[in-house]
């Protein structure tokens, strides 16, 4: 019992001498960053650069009473190319750098290992490393892996004769990322000091260096990053927020529970943790009522107890009414803007139902446009708002009516014995403008004609003013009269007496 003292004490000096060998498994940021450029004699710029999905990639071990088991493991590394180039060759080189042993692979390679291999993905222009880890030797330890991609330039990298000159010329761009295996035993916690550790049964291309040390697991740089760093929400509903954590997995790497602080304006509002991911940790909460709503997430890791602080602010936004017209009519499209904003994390959409039948949907409750067919006529349609699928305030009618009867505007005398009405008609009939087609005699002795030169249109409001000329037929003992005009659809307008 007493030498378990001693035992932490001495991995804890031994993390303390290993701390600064960290910084040396680095990946390098000129070769794993932006893309390199180079430039040949002719002015033209070769692009070739690599870009790893992760830097670090780690295997937890556990033992316990059923024995050695992978608790989790980051098992695949994707790695990019992009550039004017082809024919790109991948060559991973893993290292044992505390015993300065090594393994290549490469497709076209005839090494053959069941803990490491590789596949080339052309169409997807990537290369992807997979590993699993012996469990025969449980030590805590890292490799670095070298990513080599070599490649010909593309004929197409500038002007012609340049271009032709350059093409086919070799470039080799590199990057790297780190494997680390984390034994984690309930009695001594981090592995033992007695590493031993190989490549697993690998066949490696130099001889061993011996050292008694144990290797200190490539953690990186902690960093943790809201995925909404402004969420806007309903006072008073649930939000939802990812906080994304880089070099650690929330699931097995903490500390301690992380700790959660809000600061809200007017002293609303609620967060907690929802659940771990292996690289979130979810944040959900209510909004406030009010004013804006800080929330600051503090967490650490339990190897190294290095520390990583976030925040990100919840707004409440309080929700407008929908614009649309309450009264629409059969082929005249109609704008419908049901005011729903952006909500970062939550899903908006509206929709226009009839009956049990959507008839439209605007996601993310955008503005958008409707048309009602004749056979809507006399239908009432709602407008509907939804916020994560549930529904948001109330449902707005819309009413789905015939286009109103054709209506004589005016009645004026111009000359002796001459008369004009002025008349005004409203919509589509079987596609085409309903525009007045007579004027009905319901008494007198007169005749009529159209003034098609003083016709006039409305054609976003579907409305449409023509002028008929009334006169008394030859013999007419006198000059007056009643009538009444019908549209295309045979609606007709009240009658008119003249005088």
């Amino acid at each position: 019992m007493n030498s378990y003292p001693k035992r932490k004490r001495q991995v804890e000096i031994y993390f303390i001498l290993y701390l600064a060998a960290i910084v040396l498994l680095l990946p390098s940021k000129k070769e794993d960053g932006p893309a390199i450029q180079e430039t040949n004699p002719g002015g033209n710029h070769i692009q070739f650069s690599l870009k790893s999905d992760k830097t670090s990639l780690f295997c937890r071990l556990v033992r316990d009473s059923a024995g050695a088991r992978i608790q989790s493991i980051d098992s695949v590394n994707n790695v990019y190319y992009k550039g004017n180039v082809e024919d790109v060759k991948f060559e991973f080189v893993v290292q044992d750098q505390l015993r300065n042993r090594k393994l290549s692979l490469r497709s076209d390679s005839i090494v053959s290992t069941k803990f490491f291999r590789m596949v080339e993905n052309t169409g997807s222009q990537s290369a992807s490393f997979f590993w699993e880890p012996p469990l025969a030797d449980l030590k805590t330890k890292s490799f670095l892996v070298e990513v080599i991609a070599t490649a010909k330039i593309s004929g197409n990298i500038g002007n012609k004769e340049n271009g032709n000159a350059m093409a086919g010329k070799t470039v080799i761009r590199k990057t790297q990322f780190s494997l680390n295996m984390i034994f984690i035993d309930e009695y001594y916690g981090l592995a033992s000091n007695n590493y031993t550790g190989q490549l697993g049964d690998l066949p490696l291309d130099s001889a061993a260096t011996q050292s008694n040390a144990p290797p200190i697991p490539f953690l990186g740089q902690l960093e943790v990053e809201p995925k909404y760093p402004r969420l806007e929400v309903v006072p008073f509903e649930k939000w939802t927020n990812s906080i994304y954590v880089f070099n650690l997995n929330p699931r097995y790497d903490l500390m301690s529970t992380p700790v959660i602080s809000i600061d809200s304006e007017s002293e609303t509002g609620q967060a907690n943790i929802a659940d771990y991911t292996d690289n979130a940790i979810i944040i959900e909460g209510m909004a406030p009522s009010g004013g804006s709503m800080k929330v600051r997430i503090k967490l650490m890791r339990k190897y190294d107890s290095r520390e990583a602080i976030t925040e990100f602010i919840v707004i409440p936004r309080l929700i407008d009414k929908p614009v649309f017209s309450s009264i629409m009519y059969p082929y005249k499209e109609e704008s419908i803007n049901p005011k729903l904003p952006l909500l970062a994390g939550r899903t908006t959409k509206s929709v226009l139902m009839d009956g049990r039948e959507v008839r439209a949907v605007s996601e993310q409750g955008a503005k958008f446009e409707f048309k009602p067919s004749i056979v809507d006529t006399g239908k009432v349609l709602y407008l509907e708002r939804y916020i994560d699928d549930k529904l948001y305030g109330q449902k707005y009618p819309i009413e789905i009516k015939n286009y109103p009867s054709p209506v004589i505007k005016s009645i004026t005398l111009t000359k002796a014995n001459n008369v004009r009405i002025r008349t005004k008609s409203y919509g589509l009939h079987r596609g085409r403008k309903n525009f007045v087609r007579k004027v009905e005699v319901i008494s007198g002795e007169i005749k009529w004609r159209e003034l098609t030169g003083e016709s006039s249109e409305n054609n976003d409001e579907l409305i449409f003013f023509q002028t008929f000329v009334i006169t008394p037929k030859k013999n007419a003992s006198e000059f007056k009269f009643k009538v009444r005009i019908a549209d295309e659809r045979n609606m007709k307008s009240k009658v008119v007496e003249y005088p």
